[in-house]
């Protein structure tokens, strides 16, 4: 059974340190947990960042919450950094090798050098698919013609939890960034007309706890919703635009789940951790301007503290919709991982699933932690350098006006501004 606690307790060799941090003020107005992964790394590596890959963690009004969302964050990023055996070279392996370069990819530069592949299992129907290792580490720099990324790794009490979890991952990043992308016209939630309407759920109690504490910090948050075209999935957006000390920002959050009250609890929550990392931001580089060019989560970070970032944010939001209220019933269930399959399956997508619990500290197997990484084959990938000129599925983004029958409001191609999700 797992014990979240024990779990990050240095002694089960997960983390070196967590911090679990109460409200307090404007700058920090959720609770706060942080976990510093125990990874073998100069004591000095984390002086002076703001963001980095060693740490993780999760915000949110109640307590309990984030110790469960901040020890689940901590696990499936510890599995993401390969075991010295990972790294080894596979070319003898049998089985089908992806084409992470095909038209409806974009997951690699054409002709990238591969040095290991990983077995992955196609979840439609089982088959045994090989993923070059650069679609998998992270943090990993020696994958020239990947983008490594974080995106798609989940864990949970068992596969099958973990596997839920990442493949609604691949599913949100997929929808919020082909609707950034072509800036979709998306209907905004009308927060206080879902909220009297909605059932007495804890999803919606979160919901109502996080409007409060961005009220009561002086904004006003944008909620908007995305189809994401699998049944029983709902997924949306949050943006918190607000100034610091005379400076811009633009937060933006998301989530996706099987019913309203927790997506758009999710994607608020998300948007106000964003807003304290942006000030924090802020703070650090007081006199940098925005990067000109972002290629990676540091340079995100200040792209979005600053004046261009919100800029941009604010022109998305105002070519939305509405608003209208969503909800007002409880959904019969959340969606499992076969609903989710065949809902992909449906719109031409076949995940790929890399399971990591043999990375995993031998306590943390014992509890019955698992780990895994989706690798989103057929969906839009969570693109990390902007320079890359792979990442686009530009089939996805031509399509994203008749999958979701909203508008796109630009017309010219994918980067308009490089992407809020940090």
């Amino acid at each position: 059974m797992i014990d979240f606690t024990r779990t990050l307790d240095p002694q089960a060799s997960l983390a070196r340190a967590f911090h679990l941090v109460p409200p307090d003020g404007a700058d920090r107005p959720l609770w706060q947990g942080l976990v510093e992964l125990a990874w073998d790394q100069d004591d000095s590596a984390l002086a002076g960042r703001t963001l980095a890959p060693e740490v993780v963690g999760a915000c949110g009004v109640a307590r309990g919450d984030v110790v469960v969302r901040a020890a689940g964050e901590a696990v499936e990023r510890y599995a993401l950094r390969p075991l010295p055996a990972d790294r080894a070279a596979w070319p003898e392996l049998p089985g089908e090798r992806l084409d992470f370069a095909a038209p409806g990819a974009g997951l690699g530069a054409p002709g990238a050098p591969v040095a290991a592949y990983y077995p992955a299992r196609r979840l439609s129907d089982g088959a045994r698919v090989l993923v070059p290792a650069g679609l998998v580490d992270y943090p990993a720099e020696e994958h020239p013609g990947f983008d490594p990324s974080p995106s798609g790794a989940a864990s949970g009490d068992g596969l099958d939890m973990a596997l839920r979890a990442a493949l609604l991952e691949v599913i949100e990043r997929d929808a919020v960034l082909v609707a950034w992308a072509r800036r979709l016209a998306l209907p905004r939630v009308d927060l206080d007309g879902s909220l009297r309407g909605a059932p007495n759920g804890p999803g919606w109690r979160r919901l109502a706890a996080a409007l409060r504490v961005a009220r009561d910090g002086g904004v006003e948050p944008v909620l908007a919703r995305i189809p994401t075209g699998v049944p029983g999935v709902f997924c949306a957006v949050g943006v918190v635009l607000d100034e610091h000390e005379g400076r811009p920002l633009a937060a933006v959050g998301c989530n996706a789940a099987g019913d309203w009250g927790t997506t758009l609890a999710g994607a608020l929550q998300e948007a106000l951790q964003i807003r304290s990392l942006l000030r924090l931001t802020q703070r650090a580089h007081p006199d940098v301007p925005a990067p000109e060019l972002v290629t990676g989560d540091v340079e995100r970070a200040r792209y979005f503290a600053d004046r261009p970032g919100a800029d941009a944010a604010a022109a998305w939001c105002a070519g939305f919709t509405g608003p209208e209220p969503v909800g007002g019933e409880t959904p019969p269930g959340p969606p499992g991982v076969r609903q989710l399959v065949e809902g992909l399956a449906g719109q031409g997508v076949q995940p790929l699933a890399v399971e990591l619990t043999h990375r995993l500290p031998p306590e943390l197997r014992a509890m019955g932690w698992a780990a895994v990484k989706v690798v989103p084959v057929g969906l839009q990938p969570l693109r990390m350098d902007e320079r890359a000129a792979f990442g686009w599925n530009l089939t996805r983004l031509e399509s994203a006006p008749r999958r979701t029958g909203f508008e796109a409001l630009d017309r010219g191609g994918p980067a308009w501004a490089p992407h809020p999700l940090i």
